[in-house]
């Protein structure tokens, strides 16, 4: 699950609205294929500004009964 408010304590809005994904929901078609082609959160997960896309239990892991809709 995406955590939003990590990236917001360290980051202005602006560094990913409007440049990187739209303020409209539904308008960012974000899939793994996307991110590893540098696109979505693939701009800075690259191994130089932040870490590459390969650890799967940093973005796809939740807390709770059941993963969320």
């Amino acid at each position: 699950v995406f955590p939003h408010w990590f990236h917001r304590i360290r980051f202005k809005c602006k560094v990913c609205h409007e440049d990187i994904f739209i303020l409209k929901k539904g308008a960012n078609d974000i899939n793994m294929a996307a991110i590893m082609n540098g696109e979505f959160c693939g701009k800075c997960h690259n191994g130089l500004v932040a870490w590459e896309p390969l650890y799967c239990d940093r973005c796809h892991s939740f807390k709770g009964a059941s993963a969320p809709k």
